[in-house]
């Protein structure tokens, strides 16, 4: 091939071996026995052109190394920041790498215009540098990140700059929106129990003043399903488990009859009455009882308020839920 000095092997890798073009499974291919290197038969066209101009440097033309980066700068991808392997395109001007996957497979955009975390266009900055983003306010200089030119010191990392904008978490049963900065309060995320530092971007519940995510923690896999919601309409669904009625009785969903308030003083329980949601003896606590005949139901005040429905955590999708159920 005449963009790699030396002989390639054409082979069959099976499914062990990942493309370093596009970094998928290679299965047929060609391979450098000296550099290590594997690239897909379909991918070598990538490589038909020994120099290219890229939008994240514009500057000066980017050449095409396949032997990695040289010992002068580090082994890295000024874009991604990810390890620039064998094959990379490199400026020995600035000392600047761009590996093939952000070069020709995913290109970063060079500006990002209407996104949800901020109001004015981001730039990308091809530079790995260590820095606090201001959509989550942790430092983890993984990439290179965008920044606001109008605002001066706004700064993101790439991921943060897609963040959505509304949302539906497992740990809460409001939608949260996403906030910067979150506003002066002490609040603790609701997925990894952290301090929020309240000067950065995080996701609040407009319902719950004390309910607030992490940016990071509110678009883990395993919390939020990866839809966005700003503009849908929302469904509210009835949660409340009773309504209180005008003589200060209850209507609990899970009983027929009207229930009323009592504490433990006020009237004479049997060691056998047990809550009807929990099912412990009701000892010391608040309760309400059913005062109808040959009834005697009754619930904990704190059952009695539990919600109908609780957001599962064992899944991202928030329309699974518990429902309570009583004897």
């Amino acid at each position: 091939m005449p963009w790699h000095p030396h002989p390639l092997l054409r082979l069959s890798f099976g499914h062990l071996i990942v493309c370093e073009a596009c970094h998928r499974i290679l299965g047929d291919g060609y391979f450098c026995p000296r550099c290590r290197m594997a690239v897909h038969e379909r991918c070598v066209s990538v490589f038909e052109s020994p120099e290219i101009t890229h939008p994240s440097h514009v500057r000066h033309p980017l050449k095409l190394l396949t032997d990695g980066a040289p010992n002068y700068t580090d082994l890295k991808c000024h874009i991604c920041g990810n390890h620039s392997d064998n094959l990379l395109y490199h400026c020995d001007i600035c000392k600047f790498n761009l590996d093939l996957y952000c070069a020709v497979r995913f290109p970063k955009p060079v500006a990002l215009t209407e996104t949800k975390v901020h109001e004015h266009t981001l730039t990308l900055m091809p530079k790995l540098i260590s820095f606090v983003c201001d959509a989550c306010g942790m430092t983890k200089g993984e990439g290179a990140p965008y920044v606001c030119l109008q605002c001066d010191s706004m700064i993101f990392h790439q991921k943060c700059a897609r963040l959505p904008r509304v949302i539906n978490v497992n740990r809460h049963h409001h939608r949260v929106t996403y906030t910067y900065p979150l506003g002066h309060r002490d609040r603790r995320c609701g997925v990894c129990l952290e301090a929020i530092d309240w000067s950065y971007g995080a996701y609040s519940c407009s319902h719950c003043p004390d309910h607030a995510f992490h940016s990071t923690c509110a678009t883990r896999a395993d919390v939020w399903d990866g839809e966005e919601l700003d503009g849908v309409a929302e469904e509210v669904e009835d949660i409340e488990p009773f309504k209180v009625n005008d003589d200060n009785t209850i209507t609990h969903f899970s009983h027929g009859f009207n229930l009323s308030p009592l504490d433990k003083d006020g009237a004479a329980l049997e060691k056998s009455n047990l809550c009807g949601a929990c099912v412990r003896s009701i000892g010391s606590n608040a309760f309400y009882k059913c005062w109808t005949s040959d009834c005697s139901f009754i619930l904990h005040e704190k059952c009695a308020n539990l919600p109908k429905k609780r957001q599962t955590f064992f899944k991202p999708k928030t329309s699974l839920s518990c429902t309570l159920f009583t004897r």
